[in-house]
């Protein structure tokens, strides 16, 4: 198992939650499985919606856990 942690220079969230949909798509795409925490139901919503439309060119699959509570 391997864990990475990331230090951000900026606290925006708006940037931090860009940079999170950035790895989600890169461990996606390396066949690793994503788990995504938000700190509330608003921050959620905002990650959903991003990974919905961050990139044109791509689709990151996804569900919000309380929308499919039997997903791996």
């Amino acid at each position: 198992m391997k864990i990475e942690f990331y230090v951000l220079a900026s606290a925006v969230p708006a940037e931090r939650e860009r940079v999170a949909c950035q790895l989600a798509m890169k461990a996606w795409r390396a066949g690793l499985p994503v788990f995504l925490r938000a700190s509330d139901a608003a921050q959620c919503k905002t990650l959903d919606e991003l990974l919905w439309r961050f990139r044109p060119e791509t689709f990151i699959p996804h569900s919000l856990f309380s929308e499919n509570p039997q997903a791996p």
